[in-house]
């Protein structure tokens, strides 16, 4: 975060964990016995799931051009669903509202890239209106963000909008682009930059696990292995750690580089969604949902009972289907093992079918959790942990305990009471105790460029002209290694350079800084290197080349890198920013 100093002067951790199918909020005291709350006081339609976490959908009214914001959660869907309803019977359409509901997997982006993280944009439900997804998600949070402050109120605190340090947690295998983004999102809503940290939902979902059960807190011993599966809606996040310490308090180092996917149950939905296109054509689906987006979510609301519910041993499981789209399947229908009771008004969903529409997602999370056991890093470890709403599915848990019988040493899978408040519980954790995570291992290369003089030998396609006190000379640009892909790297591991280039007269000063895919990359152009972010340092005033000596601090080792810059003669800090253009 913006300094661990900030912290200091806080009372209150309250993490908010934005997720692709539920979001919510829990909190605790700094002091004290330090209680974890999640509780959310909720109201209307979300008050049916009290001690839960919140629907991720969002409903905005069209006021004079803007958008406004209308409702959150499972009341934003009840209304927008009444909305249409309503609007359909009186013949116009819901053009007045933007209606967006579990669209997190629209930000996620499975390449180390920095495009479109920028300034995404993001489609309603209807698929006819975008709006940039930093307004949405910041509303969101911000909606969020009210909730907590109204139950830290009526708990008592006084003022707590100054006392808080706010925990955001994202997926561990999201890049840095993405995660700045969801501190400029924060910032939007009015989360004060001091005032914000970001988790790693497997991190939080570990630590919960392990504080919550006192049997498993005293058998891991200092040396102890363990994995972490965090199953959720959108995502897969596997990770690892070994016990450093576990005396008087815990602490852990990765050992093995995130790793993971979109492979998140929603992608079931998205099967769901193929099959009934194949029955009725998808042409005619698509237009059904663009249509009848209320339609849609019922239906998925009712096909989501079905994943809860199915295992192994399921013959079959049933969909109701409602009005137009009951109306649109053959009346008799019975292909590929789902059949339609047009009596019953009902899909009835074969056990094999379902399992072929859970295997993509299943297939590809036993496949990585048996690769990463099965490196050298992760001899005899002996827990597997698995969190997220996706590990509450009997069927996924019974696959992963299968593949875990060829791994001798692994004693135990293991699962939170919640699944889907684990990371939440977890980020508090962090929050009020961030040292228990020690190190953490570098997921790639970093570099920075530098420029020199060409030299014979050098590849005469990356040179170029300069003027330098105004002579012309010929350049070429390499790369500085600052850490080195799977490295160890202690949490706020520093490092020093000069690294801008700085010109006569100049009120900033630049660089670029690169991933890298191997230790071994020297050059900017290789294939390898990956431009990840351009660095601007902003003087204080006009500097000449001389006088600008500029060490520019970088800290690794945490969620994400950080930057600082400093006057080599003045020892002024200067402000520094990396940009994801």
């Amino acid at each position: 975060m913006a300094g661990a100093e900030a912290s200091r002067n806080m009372e209150v951790v309250v993490a908010i964990d934005f997720g692709t199918s539920n979001s919510g909020f829990a909190y605790a005291s700094m002091k004290g016995h330090q209680e974890i709350a999640m509780e959310q006081g909720l109201e209307g339609k979300n008050a049916g799931k009290s001690n839960e976490k919140m629907r991720t959908a969002i409903l905005f009214k069209k006021v004079s051009g803007l958008l406004k914001f209308e409702s959150f959660g499972e009341q934003a869907k009840y209304d927008f669903d009444k909305i249409t309803k309503k609007e359909r019977k009186s013949g116009s359409d819901v053009s007045g509202y933007v209606y967006f509901d579990r669209f997190k997997m629209s930000l996620y982006r499975e390449i180390d890239s920095t495009e479109g993280w920028k300034d995404p944009i993001i489609k309603d439900v209807t698929g006819k209106h975008k709006q940039p997804a930093l307004f949405v998600v910041s509303e969101c949070i911000k909606y969020m963000k009210s909730r907590a402050v109204k139950r830290l109120r009526e708990c008592g605190v006084k003022d707590p909008e100054h006392k808080i340090l706010w925990v955001l947690t994202i997926p561990a295998i999201w890049p840095d682009p993405s995660k700045d983004f969801m501190l400029r999102a924060a910032a939007k809503a009015g989360i004060p930059p001091g005032q914000v940290k970001l988790c790693l939902e497997p991190e939080a979902a570990a630590i919960c696990c392990i504080k919550d059960s006192a049997d498993l807190d005293k058998e891991l011993l200092v040396g102890s292995k363990y994995l972490i599966l965090d199953c959720g809606g959108g995502t897969l996040d596997v990770t690892a750690h070994k016990v450093v310490e576990n005396d008087t308090n815990l602490r852990v180092k990765e050992i093995r580089t995130v790793n993971g996917g979109d492979c998140g149950s929603t992608y079931i939905d998205k099967a769901f969604q193929q099959e009934i296109g194949r029955i009725i054509g998808e042409s005619k689906w698509e237009k059904f949902k663009s249509e009848n987006p209320d339609a849609v979510n019922e239906l998925l609301d009712r096909f989501e009972a079905c994943k809860r519910s199915f295992t192994d041993e399921s013959t079959s499981e049933f969909v109701g289907l409602k009005g137009k789209l009951a109306k649109k399947i053959p009346a008799g229908y019975d292909k590929n093992g789902i059949c339609y009771d047009d009596e019953e008004f009902h899909l009835e969903i074969s056990g094999g079918r379902m399992a072929a529409m859970f295997e993509i997602c299943v297939r590809r999370i036993v496949s990585t959790m048996t690769k990463e056991l099965r490196s050298s890093e992760m001899k005899g470890c002996q827990y597997v942990f698995m969190a997220g709403g996706f590990s509450s599915s009997p069927y996924l848990r019974k696959r992963v305990q299968a593949a875990l019988s060829e791994f001798r040493d692994c004693k135990k899978l293991i699962a939170p009471f919640n699944f889907s408040m684990a990371i939440l519980k977890g980020a508090v954790m962090l929050g009020l105790d961030p040292s228990i995570i020690a190190s953490r291992r570098a997921r790639c290369a970093y570099a920075i460029s530098y420029e020199r003089d060409f030299k014979k030998g050098d590849d005469e396609s990356h040179s170029y002209m300069r003027i330098v006190k105004g002579v012309l000379l010929k350049k070429t640009s390499y790369l500085h290694m600052l850490v080195m892909k799977d490295q160890d790297l202690e949490v706020g591991h520093v490092v020093n350079t000069s690294s801008v280039n700085v010109k006569d007269g100049a009120t900033s000063a630049t660089n670029r800084v690169y991933k890298c895919l191997a230790n071994d990359v020297l050059s900017p152009w290789d294939k390898r290197a990956i431009l990840h972010g351009k660095l601007e340092v902003t003087f204080d005033k006009p500097y000449d080349a001389d006088e600008a000596r500029i060490n520019t601090k970088y800290r690794f080792g945490g969620e994400m890198i950080r930057i600082e810059s400093t006057h080599v003669q003045s020892g002024k800090s200067f402000k520094t920013e990396l940009s994801f253009e």
